[in-house]
């Protein structure tokens, strides 16, 4: 056995009796352990915290609450992270002592009040609730080391208190910092600058719509305001890597910041109010650039790749759609000038009419698809910023031109049409076409098949239902196919028949059901429109035509289809007559599968 070991053993052991006897043992004037453990601080509440200081032998933390924010006001003034402050604060609210040593007992120990560590104390806790403010004095932990001793400010007696309280203190001057390296709440701003080298931009807001637009580099632009909102709130969780520097003399060029490489600023008006800039990167870690918030002296380092999007190319800020957000109904007036030049309004029911040159019921969900495709049209490039010859990109007399006006009634009483907006398309060049608003001396590249996407001739602004009649008006049926033709007609007894008399009943309930089907049909998109068309989509003088006889009253109305090719949609092309002008669409596959083909079709001849 090592005796020398044994002889340290033992000695430890009557240290530890003789620190306890003399020092934690209880006396008659050391009060009894309660029932429960009492509360330090009865009266605290950590809602009404208004300053958390703790004060350490060389660093003092202080934190200031003003509306409903946290700052630090020591070692430096800057934003301060709420969540480690408030727990501080409910922490000490929650703080339970066990046992009371008096005065006269600690006085009477050899080396008083450091064999507690409170001769310095290890830290002093303030804090400032109300009118109320407190102080404690923190010393070491008991032996066991689930309680520590402390000092109530105004009392010479020592507290033995739970050690919980110790978790929750800072461990460094950065520990109550936010992370967050810029924080724009509560800041009132309308301007923003981002300088990036050479490059300047500015965004500012618009007192009347709220809406940002570019107005460095001129002339001025509208920005791509959902992109923009979303960079800012990006930015602010831009993350503080680490705090470099508290030093407000430290000398900035090494870190890129005497002149520096970038610079984002918010102001209102010509008011300044928050400025961040950029340096170089730490020559260990690319990854980061040195940075700092001119309101405040440190340095930090944050992530160069937040930068990036701050590089990004002057045209990323623009609005790339064509218009601006509509009003809600408040386009009253379509004008189209394109294949044909023409009107449509607005009726009090929300239906849309073409009112020149023509006068019919237009298909309200075309019309709603237009002005949604013209809200959605999106340019994917800035031709030229400045134009004074728009004849260069066929712009003088446009392709085609949509104008979107509303109704306005002045003082004297008389409704004008006031334009909302205005686009022309222009030259096509193989998958693009030139564009530009009414109210911009500037030049987009619009996808060609976006732009022709539009409706662009009166066809096709047609209410898509065709015809609308109940079968039991059918009077007659005539199928014209390869050149044959077979009528069906009802009997006196209002039985379907042929020439070889009536139907059978299965035969008759097919044909009443197609003729049902029929009688609603409805276009599923528009052409093309002329009998020159008509070859293209397969129209010839064999093609499958069918004529019904309808019942209108004293004279009888007569509805033909014909039908030519199939589409590459898997559609059938059919062609009606309006206005003595041959109108072609794509009709319901099933329409013609299920019922016309198998129903309403000529025989082949016998062989």
């Amino acid at each position: 056995m090592n005796t020398k070991t044994t002889k340290w053993l033992v000695l430890t052991a009557v240290a530890l009796f003789l620190f306890i006897v003399f020092f934690e043992r209880r006396t008659e004037e050391t009060s009894t352990v309660p029932a429960k453990l009492a509360r330090l601080f009865p009266d605290l509440k950590p809602a009404l915290v208004t300053q958390v200081e703790v004060a350490f032998d060389k660093l003092t933390l202080r934190a200031l609450r003003t509306n409903e924010a946290w700052l630090l006001t020591a070692p430096l003034n800057y934003p301060a992270l709420a969540t480690p402050i408030e727990a501080l604060a409910r922490a000490t609210a929650e703080l339970r002592w066990r046992t009371l040593i008096p005065e006269a007992t600690w006085q009477a120990q050899p080396g008083g009040l450091t064999n507690y560590g409170l001769n310095p104390p290890r830290a002093v806790l303030r804090l400032q609730f109300g009118n109320d403010r407190t102080e404690l004095r923190l010393g070491s932990r008991t032996a066991i080391g689930n309680e520590f001793y402390a000092r109530l400010g105004d009392s010479n007696a020592i507290h033995v208190v739970e050690a919980a309280l110790l978790d929750q203190l800072p461990r460094s001057s950065t520990d109550w910092r936010s992370p967050a390296f810029l924080d724009l709440a509560g800041v009132n701003f309308n301007r923003v600058n981002i300088r990036i080298g050479p490059r300047q931009l500015e965004l500012q807001r618009d007192a009347t719509n709220q809406l940002w637009r570019l107005t460095v580099p001129q002339p001025t632009k509208r920005a791509d305001n959902p992109r923009f909102e979303q960079l800012l709130e990006h930015l602010q969780r831009w993350p503080v890597q680490q705090f470099v520097s508290d030093d407000p003399q430290v000398d900035p060029d090494p870190f890129g910041l005497l002149t520096p490489e970038a610079e984002l600023s918010f102001a209102n008006g010509t008011n300044r109010l928050l400025a961040v800039q950029f340096g170089k990167s730490p020559t260990n870690d690319a990854t980061l650039v040195f940075a700092r918030r001119l309101s405040h002296t440190n340095i930090v380092a944050v992530p160069r790749a937040w930068l990036e999007p701050l590089r990004a190319p002057y045209w990323d800020f623009a609005e790339h759609h064509l218009l601006d957000p509509l009003p809600a109904a408040g386009v009253d007036v379509i004008e189209i000038q394109g294949d044909d030049h023409f009107a449509l309004r607005r009726q009090t029911n929300d239906t849309w009419r073409v009112v020149e040159p023509l006068n019919f019921a237009a298909d309200t969900n075309i019309v709603s698809d237009l002005l949604r495709g013209l809200a959605q049209l999106e340019a994917v490039e800035l031709a030229k910023e400045v134009v004074t010859d728009f004849a260069a990109y066929g712009l003088a007399s446009p392709l085609r031109r949509f104008t979107l006006l509303t109704a306005r009634t002045n003082a004297a009483g008389v409704s004008t049409n006031q334009i909302l907006a205005q686009l022309d398309f222009g030259t096509r060049e193989k998958d693009r076409i030139f564009a530009r608003r009414h109210d911009e001396s500037s030049v987009y590249v619009v996808p060609r098949g976006d732009a022709e996407r539009l409706p662009a001739a009166l066809f096709q602004m047609r209410d898509r239902q065709i015809w609308n009649f109940p079968s039991t008006n059918a009077l007659a049926v005539t199928i014209t196919q390869q050149g044959r033709e077979k009528r069906i007609a009802r009997n006196a007894a209002g039985e379907w028949a042929n020439t070889n008399g009536p139907l059978d009943l299965v035969t008759a309930a097919a044909l009443e059901e197609t003729l049902h089907r029929l009688g609603q049909l409805r276009a599923e998109s528009w052409v093309s429109q002329g009998t020159n068309r008509l070859a293209i989509y397969g129209f010839t003088n064999v093609a499958h035509k069918i004529s019904i006889q309808v019942n209108g009253g004293s004279t009888p109305r007569t509805h033909t289809v014909e039908f030519g090719r199939w589409s590459p949609a898997r559609r059938p092309y059919a062609a009606v007559v309006f206005d003595g002008q041959p109108v072609i669409f794509e009709c319901p596959p099933r329409l013609y599968v299920d019922f016309v083909a198998p129903y309403l079709s000529v025989a082949p001849p016998p062989p």
